[in-house]
């Protein structure tokens, strides 16, 4: 089984990336994100992300901003 800190850890990290792709939340940053779903500060997100995702935070913004870029390019291809 999984512990609760990291069940609970994995929970907050999916909120976070989903409430990364809603088109209000386009703007806001990690640390904001972070907030949004539940951890205390930026630098517990980060240790948690890392850990978890083996990866950094940016990354998945970079990620949100090049799927930001493809579905206007595909709007754009369809009028």
């Amino acid at each position: 089984g999984v512990s609760f800190p990291v069940w609970l850890n994995s929970y907050r990290l999916a909120e976070v990336e989903r409430l990364a792709v809603l088109p209000g939340n386009r703007d806001c940053g990690t640390a904001e994100l972070a907030l949004m779903s539940g951890f205390s500060n930026r630098r517990s997100f980060h240790r948690v992300y890392t850990a978890l995702r083996q990866g950094k935070p940016s990354e998945m913004l970079a990620g949100r901003k090049n799927r930001r870029k493809v579905n206007s390019d595909e709007k754009r291809q369809n009028k």
